[in-house]
């Protein structure tokens, strides 16, 4: 038995004998046919006598070499004369033994936990891998009440929000706010990458944890935790050289906006009226540097985002993900989660669950991969 087999599958519609190879053994790293299965598009016959398009009803085993577990479901129709369920489980984990090296086999996946339906057996892959249904109701919820934070029409019904949902503010929501706001600042949607700092620095300031948490997320990803223009115009006032004014700036680079560059005039025009000859020097001297400065880091900002936008498509097309994810481990940065989490969370809000799941299982694997290569 191998893991394709050509068979007879009968059509749930007209139920018409169609002949098709279908797929009966799924393993973990195999991440395209893992998805199709999850989403229940895998081995997809088109009847050729109604043309509807099924799935068709067959025995699967999926089986996962790093976390030692086996799955199977085994249809309850009628089977060969003589032959059991157990049978065809023993067919299954026979055939995934002769695919594996003898290396890679353990004597568990002989005995895989049965199921009573493809469905259940999605169910138990998506917790197997951490993505259980009430996770993604969490996730959802999440990103329902961030909608709600930016909808507030007024600072005393965005305090009434951040009160009423203080304990949901937690390090996952601001993890979210973040990369959100990340992905809309090298998508070079400054206006929203502008409102969701805002809306990050209110929350900060206003939420039982907030700074904590915001303080931890920076640091995590390199940054210095500036919050405000004022903030950012004092260091850069301080800084030493040109390197630590360009590290500046690509670090604060959502607040150098027209706002910005009038409180930078504005403190250039009070030194000079103060007779400060020094500050008004260095203040004119940022007026000039700055743009160029910022031009720069935007487009590493952009280079950054176009390969992460790149890799993405790649690992999201490539009919093995895993192999593309590994063999671009480098690449597995800053730049591309949040393009990912961009693209998952595109997805959430269009309702599109099946494409939803699917990333979701690309991230799983991504961080797997990212964190082995840490190691």
């Amino acid at each position: 038995m191998a893991s394709h087999q050509n068979g007879s599958v009968q059509c749930p519609h007209c139920k018409a004998e169609n002949i098709s190879a279908v797929r009966q053994l799924i393993a973990a790293h195999d991440l395209d046919v893992k998805a199709a299965f999850v989403q229940g598009k895998l081995n997809l016959v088109r009847c050729s006598h109604c043309k509807a398009v099924f799935s068709p009803d067959v025995a699967t085993l999926y089986y996962d070499l790093e976390q030692g577990h086996a799955f199977v479901y085994v249809p309850a129709g009628p089977t060969a004369p003589g032959e059991r369920p157990a049978t065809r489980v023993r067919d299954l984990t026979d055939a995934l033994r002769r695919s594996l090296a003898p290396e890679q086999w353990r004597s568990n996946l002989a005995r895989p936990q049965r199921f009573s339906s493809p469905g259940d057996l999605a169910q138990a892959i998506l917790k197997a891998d951490g993505i259980t249904p009430e996770l993604l109701q969490v996730q959802a919820a999440r990103a329902e009440l961030l909608a709600a934070l930016l909808q507030a029409p007024s600072e005393e019904e965005l305090r009434t929000l951040a009160r009423a949902h203080d304990a949901e503010l937690d390090g996952p929501f601001f993890e979210l706010l973040t990369a959100q706001m990340h992905a809309a600042h090298m998508a070079g949607d400054a206006q929203r990458a502008q409102t969701l700092l805002t809306l990050r620095t209110y929350l900060g300031r206003h939420s039982s944890r907030g700074q904590e948490v915001i303080a931890a997320i920076d640091a995590r990803l390199g940054l210095n935790g500036i919050q405000s223009r004022e903030e950012l115009l004092t260091h850069l006032r301080q800084a030493r050289d040109g390197a630590e004014r360009a590290a500046l700036v690509a670090q604060g680079s959502m607040l150098l906006d027209a706002r910005f560059f009038q409180l930078l005039d504005a403190a250039a025009e009070q030194a000079a009226r103060d007779g400060d000859a020094a500050a008004a020097a260095v203040l004119q001297q940022l007026r000039i540097e700055l743009p160029a400065l910022k031009a720069a880091s935007e487009a590493q900002v952009r280079a950054a985002l176009e390969r992460a936008a790149a890799l993405v498509t790649q690992v999201v097309s490539a009919p093995h993900p895993d192999r593309v994810l590994a063999e671009n481990r480098a690449g597995l940065d800053e730049a591309f989660f949040v393009v990912l989490g961009a693209t998952i969370e595109r997805a959430r809000r269009q309702g599109a669950q099946e494409p939803l799941r699917a990333l979701e299982l690309i991230g799983q694997l991504a961080r797997t991969i990212g964190a082995e290569g840490d190691g």
